[in-house]
């Protein structure tokens, strides 16, 4: 369950980061 929980939220992150960049790439 911890595991599963910790990847939860690492791929939380990564998509807010991989959306984030696509963001700024699309302004640029």
């Amino acid at each position: 369950m911890n595991t599963n929980t910790k990847y939860c939220k690492l791929s939380k992150v990564l998509r807010f980061i991989s959306s984030n960049s696509s963001k700024r790439d699309l302004e640029q």
